[in-house]
């Protein structure tokens, strides 16, 4: 019946490495569904910096707002 199906455990993941669904890989952290994939609210630390912060559904981008990273990579030239 529907009612257990209803009272599933929510599962919330820190760092979750994963991929979007364009497929570019970062790091997730929030709820996902029984596959893992990002479920409902989360965070999505991308490597390049930029993180993607909003609700999800199956692993793909629901509706949210993306923040450009400040990429540490380009401090480099800074040494003498």
């Amino acid at each position: 019946d529907d009612k257990s199906s209803r009272r599933k455990k929510r599962i919330r993941v820190k760092n979750l490495r994963t991929e979007d669904d364009n497929g570019r890989a970062g790091r997730y952290s929030g709820y996902v569904d029984d596959d893992h994939r990002p479920n409902g609210e989360g965070v999505m630390k991308y490597e390049n910096g930029d993180e993607w912060e909003g609700v999800w559904s199956e692993g793909a981008q629901v509706h949210g707002k993306m923040r450009k990273g400040q990429s540490k990579k380009k401090s480099e030239k800074t040494r003498h």
